[in-house]
């Protein structure tokens, strides 16, 4: 009877304990850069779009490549609000919109961000 409680309770525990694991949350982000010249016959910009996911650092952001994938797929639009509606669907944030005036070129940095579960990113440490 004692065996059956303890193997209960060790159960239970360890249920607790990667459940709760798998309910805290970390907030990562990307940079998205779009560079356009304003083109007077059409109604929008075009332009080129790159992002920056994190792929820099010497780890990886996300453990699932398929979420980086996704996030580069953006660099096909040709359109700034296209590639945001996009990384909208994804579940991307819009936190701030900064515009970069240029002698030939215009640009605009959006900085996203999205709240993961831990277990789905690589942590960051400081120390190299």
């Amino acid at each position: 009877m004692i065996k059956k409680i303890i193997s209960t309770v060790a159960i239970i525990l360890l249920f607790l304990v990667t459940h709760s694991y798998a309910q805290q949350k970390v907030i990562r982000h990307c940079d998205l850069l779009f560079i356009y010249k304003m083109h007077w016959d059409k109604n929008m910009p075009e332009g080129k779009i790159s992002i920056d996911a994190g792929t820099g650092e010497t780890q990886t952001p996300f453990k699932d490549s398929t979420i980086l994938v996704n996030i580069k797929k953006v660099e096909k639009f040709k359109t700034l609000s296209g590639a945001l509606n996009y990384l909208s669907d994804l579940g991307w944030k819009n936190d701030a919109i900064i515009h970069l005036p240029g002698p030939g070129a215009e640009a605009v940095r959006v900085i996203l961000s999205k709240e993961f579960d831990a277990i789905a990113v690589n942590q960051f440490s400081s120390s190299k």
